[in-house]
């Protein structure tokens, strides 16, 4: 990739972080934000991808198709509540998939990620508290700790997910990083019980308090 698509990649890591970090720690307190953030980034990536596919790499019209998806995707999961959760278990389902096939067969195939992913959107429209706070303590981790691996030179690990491919290439470091995600979006859950969605439920500001369907 050339140094614009480079610099996108950068921008969007560094993007990534920072949502990582509210999703992961405040996930619950702040679900219409992750939810919203979580379908943009998704149908983001969905466009940008069947761009990247159909015309190959013109990363102009990449961020065109991505900002495009982003905003229908982030307004059908604001909009469409349970659709919303639907999509941010599914994540977390995939992540999971994708881990595991990565570990087992050195790549993340969909055979696996996505009967998991359906599983997990199901699980989520439960809208159980616990639930909700796993999976955006996970995914939190999960950008956080990818982003932070593209700034310290593991190129596109954020993306490997999504081409279900090169995750053999990276090798034990890949583990490694996954290890410090599953850390990190245990730190998250504790957070989130402890002190976040905890204070959230007390103000009576919870999505649970504000949405007469939970």
């Amino acid at each position: 990739m050339d140094n614009v698509g480079n610099n996108i990649l950068n921008t969007i890591s560094g993007f990534a972080f920072f949502i990582g970090v509210i999703e992961c720690f405040f996930g619950y307190r702040m679900l219409k934000l992750v939810l919203g953030v979580t379908g943009f980034i998704i149908g983001g990536l969905l466009c940008a991808r069947i761009v990247y596919e159909t015309i190959g790499n013109h990363p102009v019209m990449a961020i065109i198709a991505g900002l495009v998806g982003g905003t229908i995707g982030s307004s059908l999961t604001i909009v469409f509540f349970v659709f919303g959760l639907f999509i941010l278990g599914a994540a977390l389902g995939f992540l999971i998939g994708g881990a595991i096939s990565a570990s087992i067969l050195g790549s993340a195939y969909p055979a696996i990620a996505i009967p998991l992913a359906i599983v997990g959107g199901f699980v989520t429209i439960s809208k159980h508290k616990s639930v909700i706070i796993i999976s955006t303590s996970f995914i939190g981790a999960y950008l956080i700790v990818f982003s932070v691996g593209k700034f310290i030179g593991m190129p596109d690990t954020i993306f490997r997910f999504q081409q279900f491919h090169g995750l053999r290439d990276i090798g034990g470091q890949f583990f490694v990083m996954l290890l410090i995600c599953i850390l990190v979006g245990i730190v998250g859950i504790f957070v989130q019980h402890k002190y976040t969605a905890t204070s959230a439920g007390e103000s009576g500001s919870t999505p649970r308090d504000k949405e007469g369907f939970w």
